[in-house]
């Protein structure tokens, strides 16, 4: 939730009325809250917008959607022009907006979503009787949805691909997450190196986000035994992190990697600003692929160069960013290539446009344009100082 407040928070400047409608309660990845609960607190509610949390029908499984009577309430107080999901076309608690909307509210208000989900599910290998179940559950959620959604906007435009296979008439557009800029900013590495008690005199190459095996990390490692002088600055957590650490005493590189929990975005700042160079080795597999890789943006916000991998949207995101080098993912000699060119090329300035796709006020005003195409096609055209 706090990741997409500054996007409420410029809706609302950009004269857009905002009801969101958020879990009481939900359980989340110890790389969101170490406890792995999240409580919507007093201190969550902000003047610019309504907030109303209600509960889930399972705080564990977020899929399963919300209490459906809370919902409808909720839903019926706010009386809204349009309702934005962020969820997947795939997802339960989209199919339980629609049915909510489609039988207890007014069938002209549009549904769009805002979509991360570039791998197709229904695609997949079937091995199993549950599989098959699955499958055939997600198919008629799927069919439903697209049937009813009037708009999709996503991070990447596979995941825009995927809708229009399914149907090709829902309006779409490809809008960037949009990152708080007043976060991360360049600053003065060698202080911030002071800051954090970082070595002065080593290049150091970083990785901040989920420990999971898909990012990559083994290979990461593997490239520091091969690396004379250069320090690896992990910071994140997750079910690979002991793994990881495992990794680094069995082959005996202790003195050159650092790791370092979750940290709070200022100190994160001062981390991206301390690296000579920030390295994303997400690798692809049945089930997944990077999506879009929020902490590219963060890196590129800092005027960090970044050496990414080929999995999924990491060269669309990295496009336009002269500071970038791409590599073949999961081969670990391109990693090590794309690292050392990375920390021996003198780099150009960072533009000042370089995040100019990337940025919240974007993020808001993009929406908003798309939120009046799809009003303008509604039954009932509003004007936009009533869209909500």
């Amino acid at each position: 939730m706090e990741a997409i407040k500054p996007l409420y928070r410029e809706l609302t400047k950009q004269d857009v009325q905002i009801t969101v409608i958020v879990p009481q309660n939900i359980v989340v990845d110890p790389i969101y809250s170490q406890n792995r609960y999240l409580t919507v607190c007093p201190e969550d509610f902000e003047p610019s917008y309504n907030l109303i949390p209600i509960d889930l029908l399972d705080p564990r499984r977020y899929n399963l959607g919300f209490n459906p009577i809370a919902l409808w309430r909720a839903l019926k107080a706010s009386k809204p022009d349009i309702i934005h999901v962020f969820n997947e076309y795939h997802c339960f608690p989209v199919a339980e907006t629609i049915f909510i909307r489609n039988h207890f509210l007014a069938k002209r208000i549009p549904i769009v979503i805002y979509a991360f989900q570039n791998v197709d599910y229904l695609q997949l290998k079937v091995k199993t009787i549950s599989d098959f179940i699955k499958r055939f559950i997600r198919k008629i959620i799927i069919h439903y949805n697209v049937t009813y959604l009037a708009g999709v906007t996503a991070a990447n435009s596979e995941a825009l691909d995927l809708v229009k296979q399914y149907n090709h008439l829902i309006k779409r557009r490809r809008i960037f997450w949009g990152i708080d800029t007043t976060l991360f900013f360049p600053k003065d590495k060698i202080v911030c190196r002071q800051r954090l008690g970082l070595p002065k005199d080593k290049k150091i190459v970083g990785y901040f986000g989920r420990m999971v095996q898909e990012k990559g990390l083994e290979d990461l490692l593997r490239t520091m035994l091969k690396l004379k002088d250069v320090h690896l600055l992990l910071i994140g957590s997750g079910p690979y992190e002991q793994r990881v650490k495992q990794l680094v005493r069995d082959w005996s590189i202790q003195g050159k990697v650092i790791y370092k929990s979750i940290v709070s975005p200022p100190e994160l700042n001062d981390y991206f600003n301390s690296l000579d160079c920030f390295i994303l080795p997400s690798q692809t597999t049945p089930i997944w692929k990077e999506q879009y890789g929020r902490v590219l943006v963060e890196a590129m916000a800092c005027g960090i160069p970044i050496v990414g991998s080929s999995s999924g949207a990491i060269v669309e995101v990295l496009t336009g960013y002269q500071r970038h080098k791409i590599f073949q993912e999961g081969d670990v000699d391109s990693l090590l290539r794309g690292i050392q060119a990375v920390l021996t090329e003198e780099w150009p300035a960072k533009k000042s446009d370089d995040l100019r796709d990337f940025s919240i006020e974007n993020f808001a005003r993009e929406h908003i344009e798309f939120y009046q195409e799809i009003l303008q096609d509604s039954p009932a055209k509003i004007s936009p100082e009533q869209n909500r």
